[in-house]
């Protein structure tokens, strides 16, 4: 008997046809959907992951903050952002849809380069990690870059010498190579300003932080201390610190401080001004600029000032979805004094020898 096979492939053509069908009508029912995503104080967000909920359809705003992507009415649109929360939209009728995001600051984990292979939590990392961010630097006022790393846990800093050739150490590890070298200076850290290396010279007289001002202008330092140290950045088992630098913003923002004091028992008159501004410029570009002016006669009395002069720095930043362009400019022209061993007497009751005065010095 002949098997009529035509017969059967009816009902599966037919679903076929139904299938490729209802394919197509999904297909014809998506519209494009488009609009901009900010932050809630108006900030453009480049970068932010726009994904139709249900599938692994997604794209990314632009440097402008822009998006465009296929949807279908009964889909939903999932906006995320590091540093803030997930927003969720439906499409429907909607061609436009802008969204305004708000910070999480519970969920931020700040980003510092370790030198591993793999993305790690900071309780998951094998390094020390810290930061000391801008509002904690604004309490802390330090009176140099090295005087800033006392907030850091592991590090001993003895800043005894003025602003400038500070002695610094990590977790027991000093900074002299040798015991007849110099006390001061960074000999095993390595400090740097955005990722840059300060400087890749040592020598007794030739520091790091000759050529490092904190000011109004620091973002936040970060600090990494292990084995991976040496890999990030040369000759630093003791660690790397970084000092980031303030970026502009969508708005006009800025800060002013003055500090003013007494020296040398309350003889010499002290003063420091700092300032830093920032904003947007025309295409999606932002600025930012800043600096300080000190002034003063130092913690002894003579004939002229010891320290005085100032610093300035700037830059300009544009973000596009897949990185930054940031320029940076610095000038830096500043005098410092650095206060010499005295001989003293009295070691219950230390004091300045007879034979010696306070403007003199012993090496």
């Amino acid at each position: 008997m002949k098997k009529n096979y035509l017969s059967k492939s009816y009902p599966q053509r037919t679903l076929s046809l139904l299938g490729l069908f209802l394919l197509m009508s999904g297909y014809l029912m998506a519209q494009t959907v488009s609009g901009i995503v900010t932050s809630k104080s108006g900030e453009k967000l480049p970068g932010v992951s726009i994904l139709v909920k249900g599938t692994t359809k997604g794209t990314a705003t632009d440097s402008e903050g822009k998006f465009s992507i296929e949807a279908a009415k009964e889909n939903s649109l999932v906006f995320s952002f590091l540093g803030f929360s997930t927003v969720e939209r439906k499409v429907g009728d909607n061609t436009i849809i802008n969204v305004s995001l708000t910070e999480d600051t519970k969920s931020l984990e700040e980003v510092v380069v370790t030198g591993l292979f793999d993305e790690r939590k900071r309780l998951e990392a094998s390094v020390s990690i810290s930061t000391v961010n801008s509002k904690q630097i604004e309490r802390l006022a330090a009176t140099s870059g090295a005087e800033l790393l006392k907030n850091v846990a592991g590090i001993f800093v003895n800043s005894a010498a003025g602003e400038i050739r500070s002695s610094v150490s990590t977790r027991g590890l000093s900074n002299r190579p040798s015991f007849n070298e110099d006390v001061s200076g960074l000999y095993y850290v390595s400090m740097q300003e955005d990722g840059l290396p300060v400087s890749n010279v040592y020598l007794p007289t030739y520091t790091h932080d000759l050529f490092l001002r904190a000011d109004a202008n620091v973002n936040r330092l970060e600090a990494v201390r292990g084995g991976t140290a040496s890999i990030a950045g040369a000759n630093a088992p003791g660690g790397i610190f970084n000092y980031i630098s303030k970026t502009g913003g969508n708005k006009f923002e800025g800060l002013v401080r003055q500090k003013f004091g007494l020296e040398a028992d309350g003889q010499n008159f002290y003063t420091r001004t700092e300032a830093n501004i920032g904003g947007p410029l025309a295409n999606g570009w932002t600025y930012n600029v800043g600096g300080f002016y000190r002034h003063g006669q130092g913690p002894k009395t003579v004939a002229y000032p010891i320290n005085f002069g100032g610093q300035f720095k700037a830059n300009i930043q544009k973000k596009y979805a897949k990185g930054t362009l940031t320029l940076y400019a610095k000038y830096l022209n500043d005098h410092n004094g650095t206060s010499m061993n005295l001989i003293g007497s009295n070691f219950d009751n230390p004091e300045l020898s007879s034979k010696f005065k306070n403007t003199e010095a012993f090496i």
